[in-house]
């Protein structure tokens, strides 16, 4: 019987998301609220920033970025569990990610202008406690808007907060205004995938029925991940649960920097593993090219 990892880990969840555009497309259409108008139809990844390191780490949280053939930029956040930078975290990659726009010329070489800047949006899935929790609520939307007449927004950016932990999640998805039968079942499936998967070998049937979730639970699989990296995903288990363990005091955060040093050593020389052996893979296949071209030099 098949074994399942978590999606919400960050090396599965990067497989998933980061390597498959039509999951992330499919993910993104189905819990950010844009009209059908406004849908995504393809994407092309960007990589991902180094944040500066703190406290708490950068490793509780994994990301994923992109932006669609209108220009638009999204970031997709898996907070494993709440920590009190994580609002401001969002804001930062946000803010980030329009500023850079600028960075490079338009293509004719002039300057890109402000009326260029396309608008990013943050979905952001937290897993574990979430501060602003309303029990009427399962998503909350936040834009840059004026207090006292909240409708004039300043457009550019946009958060999307979805609590994995809302008590009677699905049946609030169900009841959603202004989304279509179809947007509200993939939200109710995708949000199971994340929260049921990898907790039993048991996968519900109606998570496998649909096509492009079936995909997700296969990637999955034990079995498509390489004994090292079945270790990277183990430690990264282990990093959490050492989080988890210290956040709450004060006297926790000097333990916790020097368990996250450790850790980290530990995820880079596995890093390095999976570099070699990839590396060596390449050579083989060089190798094999160079004796073919040199069979058929000999045949001819």
């Amino acid at each position: 019987m098949a074994r399942y990892l978590d999606p919400k880990n960050d090396l599965a969840f990067k497989r998933i998301f980061g390597e498959h555009d039509y999951l992330c497309i499919s993910l993104l259409n189905s819990l950010l609220p844009l009209d059908e108008s406004e849908r995504i139809v393809s994407i092309e990844y960007l990589p991902a920033e180094h944040a500066p390191r703190t406290p708490l780490g950068k490793d509780s949280i994994v990301d994923v970025k992109c932006k669609d053939a209108t220009g638009r930029f999204f970031i997709v956040e898996m907070q494993m569990f709440w920590s009190f930078m994580f609002m401001k975290r969002i804001v930062f990659n946000a803010a980030q990610a329009l500023v850079k726009q600028a960075d490079k010329d338009a293509p004719d070489e002039r300057p890109k202008m402000f009326s260029d800047l396309q608008p990013v949006y943050t979905l952001a899935i937290v897993n574990q406690y979430f501060p602003n929790k309303d029990e009427d609520r399962w998503m909350y939307t936040y834009k840059v808007a004026d207090i006292e007449n909240p409708r004039h927004v300043l457009e550019g950016l946009n958060f999307v907060v979805i609590d994995l932990e809302t008590e009677d999640l699905l049946r609030k998805i169900r009841a959603q205004q202004g989304w279509t039968m179809e947007k509200k079942r993939m939200a109710v499936l995708w949000l199971r995938f994340l929260k049921e998967t990898g907790y039993s070998e048991q996968i519900d049937r109606e998570l496998v029925e649909d096509d492009t979730i079936r995909m997700a639970v296969e990637i999955c699989e034990t079995d498509a991940f390489t004994r090292d990296e079945l270790d990277v995903y183990d430690a990264y288990l282990d990093h959490i649960r050492v989080e988890l363990e210290y956040a709450d005091t004060a006297e926790g955060y000097k333990k916790l920097q020097k368990a996250l040093e450790d850790k980290k050593k530990a995820l880079e020389e596995q890093g390095k593993i999976i570099e070699d052996k990839d590396r060596a893979l390449e050579d083989k296949d060089r190798l094999i090219e160079e004796l073919k071209k040199q069979l058929t030099a000999r045949s001819l």
